[in-house]
């Protein structure tokens, strides 16, 4: 793991992120303007020396990490603790639809969002901890220094407040807007020691 980095990239554009949607993990792919993006932004990836690249099952990222590997002539390989966070019964629904059905949750999800709870939704540490699991995995197989994983807004907030040493209630102050990189390297070979660097 010593001297190894992980760039962390959100999926490109889909119709739910235009309408305020909380997608979840649905099938829904890239519109047309979100693939031309993750083609526009493939070549400035070729310079980055990438030797492998690994995604979330869900499709909006598995077509973006398909459209990124383009240069590299390289697999995309998926990875289930990448994947979106489960919404539970916000899924499907638009921000002021949640904000009409579950108004304490919203308010708490806008306040203090690792206090939100709700039957068959994940929390932020639930969603925190396999994120990291999975940046685990990816590290331990002794593969390429730099990895691209291609993932979404909840896991990269996660692993970006983790690595920041922050708390979760800092949530909604993590911008990630589709197509957007963090790079977090590992420097002394744990994963206690990674360091966001961009």
């Amino acid at each position: 793991m010593r001297g190894r980095s992980i760039i962390l990239v959100r999926h490109g554009r889909t119709h739910s992120n235009l309408e305020t949607v909380y997608a979840g993990r649905n099938a829904e792919p890239l519109t047309a303007e979100g693939a031309a993006e993750a083609e526009r932004l493939a070549p400035s990836l070729a310079g980055r020396s990438i030797g492998a690249i690994f995604a979330s099952p869900v499709p909006r990222a598995v077509q973006t990490a398909e459209i990124l590997a383009s240069p590299f002539d390289l697999p995309v390989s998926t990875e289930p603790g990448l994947t979106e966070i489960r919404m539970g019964p916000w899924k499907g629904l638009t921000e002021k639809e949640v904000e009409e059905r579950f108004p304490e949750a919203f308010r708490l999800w806008l306040t203090m969002p690792s206090r939100v709870a709700l039957e068959g939704r994940e929390t932020l540490a639930e969603v925190q901890a396999r994120s990291l699991a999975a940046m685990g995995r990816i590290l331990s197989d002794g593969g390429p220094p730099v990895v691209l994983a291609v993932t979404h807004v909840a896991v990269i907030r996660c692993l970006v407040l983790h690595f920041q040493r922050r708390g979760l209630d800092d949530y909604k102050k993590i911008d990630v807007p589709n197509l957007s990189l963090r790079t977090v390297v590992f420097e002394d070979g744990t994963m206690e020691g990674g360091r966001l660097v961009q």
